[in-house]
């Protein structure tokens, strides 16, 4: 029997002292690819991000464990960050047997987004809407326009939806 056929993505955080991979194969398939809009991802990330889950086993620190932290939000729910640059690696409730990440950490991601990113990374819905008190992201498609760089003008900025499949990105 042949050994399963594994494709290696790896990032890091903002200063690179931390960096991590995820060994992807048909055995260890992302477990989501979301909007999170519950209050702990609100208040630790500052909005509601686009999280990644990846088995527990397909993930791994690869550097940087000695600066990562971990802070636990509820005995449920815990966030680590690289203590350097602060920038959150992964969270996840405790207890189950994903990691959450975030798509935009991965050196693939970072490369090409959001142009021919593997559509595993790509959003595929929406969790905790409930809990959203904006509207930008909920409904079929965005209601808020997007814009090329922050600060801009946004009459020159704007950015025409291409694909509104994917006009959350």
């Amino acid at each position: 029997m042949s050994e399963p056929e594994v494709t290696e993505y790896k990032g890091q955080c903002a200063c690179g002292s931390v960096r991590f991979s995820y060994a992807h194969s048909k055995e260890a398939e992302p477990v989501f690819s979301v909007i999170c809009h519950c209050l702990n991802c609100r208040r630790v990330n500052g909005s509601s991000p686009h999280l990644f889950g990846i088995p527990k086993d397909a993930f791994s620190i690869t550097q940087g464990e000695d600066v990562m932290k971990t802070y636990d939000i509820t005995d449920k729910f815990q966030r680590s960050f690289c203590s350097k640059c602060g920038v959150g690696v992964m969270q996840a409730p405790a207890g189950r047997g994903f990691v959450a990440t975030f798509p935009t950490l991965f050196d693939e991601a970072r490369q090409k987004f959001p142009k021919d990113v593997p559509d595993m990374f790509q959003v595929k819905g929406q969790v905790n809407c409930e809990n959203a008190w904006s509207s930008v992201f909920i409904g079929s498609k965005n209601v808020a326009p997007r814009y090329r760089v922050f600060g801009t003008d946004p009459h020159e900025e704007l950015i025409e939806d291409e694909n509104p499949k994917h006009s959350m990105l």
